[in-house]
């Protein structure tokens, strides 16, 4: 008879259980790594001061050499930082919309010798060092990072910052490419967002294959909740019933 009786109030526990718990496990995300949020960050406070130093050049350069590779930098920097602000954007992380202390002094500092011969020469030390930065950046995100989308936007980026530095080699300045295979794939190396996220997308589609099942877990877990609620509310009118009878 006890049993009876306390059968309808487990069913009616387990349905509720079960119904607080769905949402839960379908709402559940795992937070992006912090070396992955710093490598968006730094990229494009990166990306902001190559896009101001090449607008620079092209107004204030002595050469026409400069004046290009200013141009270069503007342009491709502009739409790394655009595939970049994109991703951040998806993975929730904030990014500042405005260059640091640091990098608006050191672009000061070469802007103060602007229509000299000695402009070009501190704009090419300059661009070279902050190349070399990135360039180490990018190979630490591709050999720690965790995220693949980030993983494969600085694979992306690689390219085309490595075929910048060699435009600023030593002391000189060029802005034609070093050979035929160089020229060619410098294209496919700024459209590289594209393909080189395919493994990126295809890691994303799995993972959302993943929160679909969680969402569908979670959403019979409800069904099965009010089913359970329903079963326990019969038993227990039938109990009343019985009890009223005798």
């Amino acid at each position: 008879m006890h049993v009876k009786r306390w059968a309808p109030v487990a069913l009616t526990f387990l349905a509720l259980s079960g119904t607080s718990a769905a949402p839960a496990i379908a709402d559940e995300r795992p937070e992006l790594p912090r070396p992955d949020r710093y490598f968006l960050r730094a990229a494009h406070q990166g990306n902001l001061a190559e896009i101001a130093a090449g607008w620079d050049a092209r107004r204030h350069a002595a050469t026409d050499c400069v004046k290009q590779a200013g141009a270069t930098l503007a342009t491709d920097h502009a739409r790394l930082d655009e595939h970049g602000k994109a991703l951040a954007d998806k993975l929730g992380v904030p990014l500042s919309g405005m260059l640091t202390a640091t990098q608006r002094q050191e672009l000061a500092a070469v802007k103060a010798r602007a229509g000299t011969t000695e402009y070009d020469e501190a704009w090419l030390d300059s661009r070279r060092a902050a190349h070399k930065t990135a360039l180490a950046l990018i190979d630490r995100q591709l050999d720690s990072g965790s995220n693949p989308e980030v993983r494969a936007a600085a694979r992306a980026a690689r390219p085309v910052v490595a075929r910048h530095l060699r435009m600023m080699r030593a002391d000189t300045c060029r802005t034609e490419p070093e050979s035929e295979s160089e020229s060619a794939s410098a294209p496919a190396a700024m459209h590289a967002n594209s393909g080189t996220h395919s493994a990126a997308d295809a890691n994303a589609s799995g993972q959302s294959a993943a929160d679909n099942r969680e969402a569908i877990l979670g959403a019979a877990a409800l069904g099965s909740g009010g089913v359970l609620m329903v079963i326990g509310w019969r038993m227990a009118v039938a109990q009343r019933r019985s009890t009223d009878e005798h």
